[in-house]
């Protein structure tokens, strides 16, 4: 079963990664961003970074003076990374800083909505077929989890940014 997981997991991960080159070489232009834009992305950017950067630092402590490993090594510094990008992308969203989202919204939100859905539908099977939470340990492979947790954060402060901008805009 492992196996193909596995397989399944790299043929969705190589079919997303095709559309997006292919999005990007018949891109017919880019976005158009004014100064507001870009400071409140430079702000959304900042968070991130520092977000990532105290969660790492505070996790790797209490690994430390806890003498806790999870199962997955990776987990901690992926689980950083995935959480400063989350906080990056969703004050990118509140800051109206669309990132070019705003401009075809149901595409973003349905490629976003794909993704989450694979990897959510991915992590929890592999939680299902996992010893799960033994001795206080994460489960063997919790990546796909967190990548499907990370995109149901923003694809939920999406929608509920686009639903304010259509109601203001009533």
């Amino acid at each position: 079963m492992d196996g193909s997981m596995s397989v399944m997991g790299a043929a969705v991960l190589a079919v997303v990664l095709l559309l997006l080159i292919w999005r990007v070489l018949t891109a017919k232009g880019q976005a158009q961003f004014d100064e507001r834009q870009l400071l409140a992305r430079g702000a959304a950017y900042r968070a991130g970074f520092y977000t990532m950067l105290i969660f790492l630092a505070g996790v790797y402590l209490a690994m430390n003076l806890l003498d806790w490993q999870p199962h997955d090594a990776a987990l901690p510094a992926f689980g950083g990374m995935c959480l400063g990008v989350t906080v990056f992308a969703c004050v990118a969203v509140v800051k109206d800083a669309y990132l070019g989202i705003r401009q075809k919204p149901k595409q973003a939100l349905l490629m976003i909505g794909l993704v989450t859905v694979v990897n959510l539908a991915l992590g929890a099977a592999e939680l299902t077929h996992s010893r799960g939470f033994s001795g206080g340990m994460t489960v063997a492979n919790s990546m796909n989890l967190v990548i499907g947790a990370m995109g149901l954060v923003i694809l939920l402060t999406l929608e509920a940014r686009l639903a304010a901008d259509s109601r203001c805009g009533e």
